[in-house]
């Protein structure tokens, strides 16, 4: 038999999955959005910003690390042609980042170490935050511009 408490409980139990809900959602831009900051994405983004939204993607789940030590595992999603190329994350991680459009003529490459692994080191000409690339993916990348 139903108690004259259920509704109550029920309507708390809803308004407690919306509140964690908010909440989440909430804290987990903040990181996002924080992380962008750290990493200096923000920073490419004020010179490298694309102005017509997300990149289609060829390259889809890829890495990418910047600067202190920040590392986007498989979240982020290149494309490229002749004039430069295009990198965005995820949705889930978009909240900060700006989908960034780079020229080719704005772009150096090394050979680099990161820690224990070879990488291949972007420098871009107006901002000084490089990005390193497993040199693999950044051949492949880098073959596009021809």
């Amino acid at each position: 038999m139903p108690t004259e408490n259920e509704p109550v409980s029920i309507l708390f139990v809803v308004a407690l999955f919306l509140g964690f809900s908010v909440v989440f959602s909430g804290f987990w831009c903040g990181v996002v959005f924080l992380v962008s900051r750290m990493s200096g994405w923000s920073a490419l983004a004020t010179v490298y910003a694309a102005r017509d939204g997300v990149a289609p993607s060829r390259f889809r789940g890829r890495t990418a690390y910047l600067r202190l030590g920040t590392r986007y595992t498989g979240t982020l999603n290149f494309d490229a042609d002749a004039t430069g190329f295009r990198v965005a994350p995820m949705v889930l991680f978009r909240p900060g980042h700006e989908t960034l459009l780079i020229p080719w003529s704005d772009v150096t490459t090394e050979d680099s170490r990161l820690m224990l692994f070879s990488m291949t080191r972007l420098r871009f000409a107006k901002c000084d935050v490089p990005m390193y690339l497993r040199p693999r993916f950044a051949q492949e990348l880098l073959s596009a511009r021809r």
